[in-house]
């Protein structure tokens, strides 16, 4: 079950994020690739330290986005269980 709800996740970062944001999010936290190998395979062309320069600060900027989409699902969330919360019968 957590394995569908992570599939679920990457789904939904996917479409909000977008493929590249995924790609990188996949490459730091499912492969386990440090910033240097990351840039060496996503900037094949440039110098090695330039192309860990690169990621590092997509990365960066990628989890502060992610930041943001996961504090604005859990206000949705919130929301959503207020306006789903019944009021308690009160005898008179």
């Amino acid at each position: 079950m957590t394995r569908a709800d992570a599939v679920g996740d990457l789904h939904d970062v996917r479409k909000a994020l977008g493929v590249c944001s995924e790609t990188r999010l996949r490459a730091m936290l499912v492969d386990k690739m440090s910033f240097r190998k990351i840039g060496e395979c996503m900037f094949p062309r440039v110098s090695t330290d330039l192309a860990r320069k690169k990621i590092a600060a997509q990365c960066a900027f990628l989890l502060e986005q992610l930041s943001e989409y996961y504090r604005n699902v859990d206000r949705a969330r919130r929301r959503e269980k207020e306006t789903c919360t019944p009021v308690p019968f009160q005898v008179g």
